[in-house]
């Protein structure tokens, strides 16, 4: 039963609409980055079955995320020791099952991709669910007999194309092409919020700055000279400005020596590492007139929040971070070299961390960049801006579902 992949699309729209309630489970565990891409799928998913529970099964460390999220009816939060050591926890592991069980899931969707499908993989069989719809990019035969339905993953599509895919065969219709992230903020919370830290003037135009990257790989991390050499030139243009390094508890001491070169002689910048709920962060990510960042969880957060970015890409390339084929409000820097990009595609990056890659988008590519953005004088294209091509993402080619693996349906009889 070899067949066209629209054919069995069609088959499990069909399948699926006539139990509107049927509760669908999403697993997805990476960080609230990742999570954030797939706000438009949760999106579809609730218009499309309002009627049905939505379970996302993530880490414990995006639990509150979780919680603004107005799609997910339930959360199970799974701690990194559940994670890392699932089969050598058997107890706590079997605790989730049961959770897991008594929802009596009619769809689980498996959007792991390059970590963690072991643990997706029981998860999704143990389920009980009938149509259970993951992602493969490399042959795996255990991945074939735990998923009902195989997307092919392409790693040389933007994600939210790869999600769009998994709309598509469960027929959800159109996705929107950016997240919404669904938080209000009032003017007293944003001022609240700054007065944590006794900057002297909070009226003062805002930068944030994230210097950091995921410990996935800090490969991504642009050199803190770099940000050092681009703060001097932009306090010299805007010295009326408040900046605040951001980054998780264990990257303050990273952030450090960029907080002492400036503080030292008396510019306005905190290091607030770790001293910012999601929450807080999302309310100073909205006022900011500007945000500097490497590829991160942050960038997709300032983003879908709209905020006026400047990002730098080295071991990921630009293109496959968020489906935005002109953003008007941001920038992305990127200086393709033969190794780039490298992450998720070899198990160590080739240059064993000496990420030539990023390093070499200059200070004054930066500026440049901040300076356009800032002053809506565009210097367009600047050095190093990277420049999206629409039409090779175009939602309108998207409405097929050629990715779907074929050789996964002849085990398979669709009711």
């Amino acid at each position: 039963m070899k067949g066209n992949g629209n054919h069995h699309a069609s088959e499990i729209a069909e399948q699926v609409a006539n139990n509107n309630s049927t509760p669908i489970v999403v697993c997805k565990f990476s960080g609230w980055g990742s999570l954030v891409t797939i706000i438009p799928l949760l999106d579809a998913l609730k218009n499309r079955f309002p009627k049905s529970d939505i379970i996302l099964l993530t880490h414990n460390k995006n639990e509150e995320l979780t919680k603004i999220l107005p799609q997910v009816t339930k959360t199970i939060l799974f701690s990194k020791t559940d994670i890392a050591n699932f089969l050598r926890s058997p107890l706590s592991f079997w605790k989730k099952i049961r959770m897991l069980r008594m929802v009596k899931p009619g769809i689980f969707i498996d959007l792991q991709i390059h970590t963690h499908q072991s643990l997706s993989m029981l998860l999704s069989l143990s389920s009980g669910a009938p149509i259970r719809v993951g992602l493969k990019s490399t042959p795996n035969r255990a991945r074939d007999r735990f998923l009902t339905h195989s997307i092919y993953f392409n790693r040389h599509q933007p994600l939210a194309t790869v999600f769009r895919q998994v709309g598509n065969l469960l027929g959800l219709g159109p996705l929107t092409q950016s997240p919404r992230i669904p938080m209000i903020f009032s003017s007293k919370e944003q001022e609240r919020v700054l007065d944590k830290f006794d900057l002297p003037d909070p009226r003062r135009r805002l930068l944030m700055i994230n210097p950091n990257a995921s410990s996935l790989s800090h490969e991504r991390r642009w050199p803190k000279t770099h940000f050092i050499t681009v703060l001097e030139s932009f306090f010299r243009k805007f010295p009326e400005t408040n900046v605040l390094l951001t980054g998780s508890l264990g990257e303050y001491k990273y952030n450090q020596p960029i907080f002492e070169f400036f503080s030292a002689s008396g510019r306005s910048i905190r290091n607030v590492a770790g001293q910012l709920t999601l929450q807080e962060t999302s309310a100073l990510l909205k006022k900011a007139s500007l945000f500097l960042t490497n590829d991160s969880g942050p960038l997709h957060l300032a983003l879908a929040l709209g905020t006026p970015t400047v990002a730098m890409f080295g071991p990921t390339h630009p293109d496959l971070v968020l489906y935005r084929p002109d953003p008007p409000k941001c920038i992305f820097l990127y200086e393709p070299i033969y190794c780039s990009p490298c992450l998720h595609h070899t198990p160590t990056p080739p240059c064993a961390g000496d990420n030539k890659c990023i390093q070499a988008i200059s200070p004054d590519s930066v500026f440049i960049a901040m300076e356009s953005l800032l002053t809506g004088q565009r210097k367009y294209p600047g050095p190093q801006e990277w420049r999206f091509n629409p039409a090779r993402y175009s939602p309108q080619n998207e409405s097929h579902v050629p990715g779907l693996i074929q050789d996964s349906l002849v085990r398979i009889k669709i009711h």
